[in-house]
């Protein structure tokens, strides 16, 4: 007990009682070691609190801390041993000592649950490292990993291979050891950069080996981020592509000795691969077109072709492109100084040597020479006209197969006989004589005469007498062609054909439509029933035209329209007016209502399967219609023929937009359109007091010179409230109403003072306006035009010229004749508008006093692709060119259209290509910078 009273007792005793009282050498080992234990313990912590703050999502972040509060209590606790020993403040230590002991068994518990989880932390750690090591060192491709700061830290097996460098000999190493003296330093710059800016790379490389020598790397390399984002790694994978490049190499010496072999070749060769679009063109090629590699690939092998032999020759090349099969095409270039040149195209299929298809090489020849002999050759012996040849006193030379079937001899009967043996005995010396002076003067006579065959028949021919000259100039023969009148009137049928019927269906067209509708409006108005026009558009037929072609559906069409035909009455009429539109005529309905079945039926009839070349194809239809029926003669209204069939198709587009495959009648109601008719006649008078009325002017040009001869006066309606307005919005209102008459006279005399206008500016221009036969056969018409000549003194004939509608001219022929005649005599010229659209005046032609005929804009809108438009222009303008008459085509809106009439011989044109209708303020401008485009220059030197 003394002794444990003394041990808390501390009078007389040091700190630590008695044990260190005795040994000054213990004092200050306790003091050492306790001050550096203390120091050792506070270490700790602070590289524990470091490690923590730099690891900001370690997992076991919270355990770390507890370590190192258990550590700095036991640091404080030896601290308080050394304290204690000169101020005995025991409680304190004490108190240090009981946390220490309270963290030590805590952290004692948690390390004890942790310990197996830490046990097995590097066992898995080093499995999954040896796994991966093991995939990189069996993969056949290289891989390289190399650190955040571009140093090689590891190669896998196939890498050493490739590169002859071990892991070893890599290690720490930059990835420019592979670099030699070829290596493209643009490259790796690409590859720094990636590496810097953390980004992927993949590209071709050259590299070396370690023995020197050079293998072509397709080279990837991705950055490796932990998770924090922050790159750790490279991973670069490695390919060895050398055999490729050799190939790439060998394969474009390959090509460039393929390009030197047909770019010495005078043939001209183009290549096509395998998406059928070309690949290559010889150089022969590019100086035939005149244009660069360049321009050539991105235009396409057809592009000097001329557009008519585009789709004969490209569904060629398709169908047995498709087959890969040998294909041979004649068709017509231009070349780069504009010549028109045949050509003989022979494409080969292309294979490698494993049998793949690679695409077609072509040759193509300049057969111009050749086909221009045959040509003349073939025209020659299979024209359908006469042609025969004399020397320059009359004796035949040579004669055509034609020439001998109309006259009846054979070959030998005529050779070497004189041209007198066909001659007739109808014509007088005197026109023999003028014949053969016209031929000997001026080289050229055409004209119809009347000759006699083998057994004494007479038959009539337009004949074309030339005289052939040598390259001196000097008269070698005479060459003659003449062509039978009975292939004129023959020509003339087929014409009236293809007028009124659709070339295609057989079906009336819409000519004939107007003609019958106007009939069946006349019926009504005597037998007080009613009448429908039926609008039909197909709906879906497109698709057929796309998926199945051309061919297919006109053969469709044919059946459609057959069974459309089956299904109305023989008395009704239906028509095709163009692409999958068709019209059907209802006539003597015995009240609306009775329209209603025949069109349910009809729509029946477009939804009927058609079974073509065992495809089974249908289409629906949208139907629009309209009613005319006989009205008290308060309510009638004047309806025309083209108001009927406008309101028809209105009606069809509601339906087409209320979902197809249904019918809609025309809504607009009769008493409505009358008072809309009537306003618009007070608006029409209103405006003619009013200055409301203006003329626009349309040029008309020689299409072989490009010189303007004239201009056409339309009227326009400069509307208070609608604007501008086209004559289409009110001229169809003035027929057989007064203020059509005046309307007209106010046209006269505008047109009169802008050719005096234009006059006084320098301008000698002449003007055309429009005549309706109603103003031309007004009683005191004569003597009204010419009191409005008299009011301009310095007007000159010749520049005002009337256009009459054909079929106009054709009413009252000889009271026409008797008017015109005496217009004629005041200087004013005529020409026949619209021609082409009656035909019948075909026979009259000859008897009207006219200057000029003019085609029909219908014909010419589609003239480039409408094989029927072609044929009857060809033959009006032949026809109106014999009689002597000159010709002027409407409606030209392509470069292509001009280029055909000019090679048709039309003279002259006029259409939006060449200019709009313009204020006359505007043709001064116009004028001045107007010029022919050069490719009509060629056209007519083509024709020529």
């Amino acid at each position: 007990m003394p002794a444990m009273e003394n041990l808390f007792t501390i009078q007389n005793l040091i700190p630590h009682g008695y044990c260190l009282s005795w040994s000054p050498i213990l004092l200050k080992l306790h003091i050492i070691t306790d001050l550096l234990i203390s120091l050792a313990y506070f270490s700790i912590p602070i590289t524990l609190l470091y490690f923590l703050a730099k690891r900001k999502v370690f997992m076991a972040r919270s355990l770390v801390g507890l370590f190192a509060a258990f550590i700095i209590s036991c640091g404080l606790t030896h601290l308080m041993s050394l304290i204690t020993i000169w101020y005995p403040i025991y409680w304190v230590a004490g108190l240090f000592k009981a946390i220490t002991a309270l963290l030590s068994v805590i952290t004692a518990f948690l390390m004890v649950k942790i310990a197996p989880k830490v046990m097995a932390l590097p066992l898995e750690l080093m499995e999954s490292q040896y796994q991966n090591i093991h995939i990189l060192n069996n993969m056949h491709q290289g891989i390289i990993l190399m650190d955040a700061h571009h140093k090689i830290t590891y190669c896998n097996a196939a890498s050493s291979q490739l590169t002859g460098y071990t892991l070893n000999e890599l290690l720490g190493k930059s990835c420019t050891i592979l670099q030699g003296t070829d290596s493209d330093p643009a490259q790796y710059a690409k590859i720094w950069a990636a590496m810097n800016n953390h980004e992927i790379f993949h590209g071709e490389i050259l590299n070396y080996r370690k023995d020197g020598s050079v293998f072509w790397n397709e080279l990837s390399m991705t950055p490796i981020l932990n998770r924090l984002g922050v790159v750790t790694q490279f991973l670069c994978m490695q390919t060895d592509i050398s055999e490729r490049k050799h190939i790439e190499s060998q394969l474009i010496l390959s090509e460039q000795n393929f390009r030197d072999l047909t770019n010495s070749s005078p043939a001209m060769i183009w290549i096509a691969n395998i998406d059928k679009k070309p690949a290559w063109f010889n150089a022969s090629w590019l100086s035939f077109s005149g244009h660069d590699l360049e321009h050539e690939l991105s235009h396409g092998w057809q592009n000097s072709m001329y557009t008519e032999d585009h789709g004969r020759c490209l569904e060629i090349f398709n169908s047995h492109f498709n087959q890969r099969l040998p294909f041979q095409i004649e068709y017509r270039m231009r070349s780069k100084e504009g010549e028109c040149r045949w050509v003989d195209c022979n494409g080969v299929p292309r294979f490698n040597s494993e049998g793949t298809f690679k695409g077609y090489i072509c040759y193509v020849n300049d057969i111009t020479a050749t086909k221009y002999s045959e040509v003349a050759n073939d025209f020659f012996n299979s024209s359908h006209e006469m042609i025969y040849s004399t020397d320059l006193q009359g004796f035949i030379v040579e004669v055509n197969d034609r020439f001998l079937q109309v006259t009846g001899y054979n070959r030998d009967e005529l050779l070497g006989r004189h041209i007198r043996i066909i001659k007739s005995g109808l014509h007088g010396n005197e026109f023999y004589v003028d014949m053969w002076n016209a031929v000997i003067n001026t080289g050229f006579w055409c004209g119809e005469i009347t000759n006699r065959t083998k057994n004494g028949e007479a038959y009539s021919v337009v004949s074309t007498i030339t005289t052939i000259k040598d390259e001196m100039q000097n008269p070698i023969r005479y060459l003659a062609i003449a062509s039978d009148i009975s292939t004129v009137i023959e020509k003339r049928r087929q014409i009236e054909q293809l007028a009124y019927y659709d070339s295609l269906t057989g079906l009336p067209n819409r000519l004939l439509l107007k003609d019958r509708l106007a009939q069946a409006i006349a019926r009504v108005g005597r037998l007080g029933n009613c009448l429908a026009i039926v609008f039909i558009d197909l709906d879906g037929f497109k698709l057929i035209n796309d998926n199945f072609g051309h061919n297919t559906g006109d053969e469709f069409l044919i059946a459609i329209s057959q069974l459309i035909k089956q299904t109305i009455r023989e008395s009704d009429t239906v028509v095709r007016i163009g692409g999958d539109e068709f019209i059907v005529l209802l006539t003597d309905l015995e009240n609306e209502q009775a329209a209603d079945t025949p069109i349910e039926h009809l729509l029946k009839t477009c939804q009927t399967p058609i079974k073509i070349n065992n495809l089974s194809l249908s289409v629906s239809a949208s139907i629009g219609f309209t009613i005319y029926k006989d009205l008290s003669d308060i309510e009638r209204v004047e309806v025309d023929v083209d108001e009927l069939i406008s309101q028809a198709d209105k009606a069809m587009y509601v339906a087409k937009q209320s979902g197809k495959n249904c019918a809609h009648r025309f809504d607009g109601q009769v008493d409505d359109m009358s008072n809309t008719r009537t306003e618009t006649l007070r608006n029409i008078e209103h405006g003619l007091k009013h200055d409301e009325f203006v003329l626009h002017y349309q040029p008309k040009i020689d299409l072989h010179s490009g010189e303007l001869m004239g201009v056409e006066a339309l009227i326009r309606w400069q509307h208070p409230t609608r604007g501008l307005l086209g004559p289409y919005a009110f001229l169809s209102l003035l027929d057989n109403h007064p203020l059509g008459i005046e309307l007209g006279y106010w046209v006269l005399n505008s047109a009169l003072i802008q050719i005096d206008t234009w006059r006084e500016l320098g301008l000698n221009i002449a003007v055309s306006i429009n005549i309706d036969a109603r103003l031309l056969h007004q009683p005191d018409f004569l003597s009204k035009l010419q009191a409005a000549l008299a009011v301009f003194p310095n007007h000159q004939p010749g520049y005002l010229e009337f256009e009459i509608l054909e079929t106009n001219a054709l009413q009252d022929r000889a009271q026409s004749i008797k008017i015109i005649q005496a217009c004629k005599d005041m200087g004013i010229k005529f020409s026949l508008d619209d021609f082409g659209t009656g035909f019948s005046s075909l026979t009259y032609l000859q008897q009207l006093p006219i200057d000029i005929v003019k085609i029909d804009r219908s014909f010419v809108g589609t003239l480039e692709k409408d094989s029927k438009d072609y044929l009857i222009v060809k033959n009006i303008i032949g026809l109106v060119n014999n009689i002597g008459y000159d010709t002027i085509a409407e409606g030209i809106e392509t470069i292509e259209q001009g280029e055909i009439l000019l090679t048709m011989g039309c003279k002259y044109g006029q259409g939006y290509y060449i200019a709009k209708p313009m204020p006359a303020a505007d043709m001064p401008t116009w004028k001045a910078n107007w010029q022919i485009p050069e490719t009509w220059k060629n056209a007519l030197e083509d024709s020529l």
